[in-house]
């Protein structure tokens, strides 16, 4: 639920019937891509800390109690806590997010951060109030693809 969208609350019968819907039209237009609901927050869009993990491979551990997030994969991990700019990470040293991490329901970290991190980018899908999580060396590559389509006039 975007917070944004204060005539629905998180949990409600109508939250969840809009989430489904806007869920299943993202899906249709974005397959095989991580497709999840947007929370934007002053003009930042959050990457769910799970459809990270999952998307890159990494092990999610949740601690309820300290509403905390860890990414593992091998030797490398990431930990990040609700309401925190802090990120601890494998080499003992914490980095910092120009935001704190948020917690809707599940743990959020900020897109800007994601994308120097981890090289992902959030893209927003029209007419559904759904984003999704897309490499940016695969953005990259389909300029780069169309840039050769228009060159050769194939487009």
């Amino acid at each position: 639920l975007a917070l944004g969208d204060l005539s629905r609350e998180p949990g409600t019968a109508a939250s969840m019937e809009a989430f489904a819907g806007g869920l299943a039209a993202a899906s249709e237009q974005s397959p095989g891509l991580p497709v999840f609901q947007t929370m934007e927050k002053q003009g930042e869009s959050y990457v769910p800390v799970e459809v990270l993990a999952d998307h890159l491979g990494y092990r999610y551990v949740w601690n309820e109690t300290r509403k905390t997030a860890v990414l593992s994969r091998g030797r490398e991990f990431y930990s990040f806590t609700a309401h925190s700019r802090d990120v601890v990470t494998e080499k003992e040293e914490s980095l910092s997010m120009d935001r704190a991490a948020d917690f809707l329901e599940q743990l959020f970290i900020p897109g800007s951060f994601v994308q120097k991190q981890f090289g992902c980018s959030v893209r927003e899908i029209s007419g559904t109030d759904c984003s999704v999580l897309v490499d940016d060396k695969v953005i990259e590559r389909s300029q780069d693809i169309l840039s050769e389509l228009l060159e050769k006039g194939g487009y």
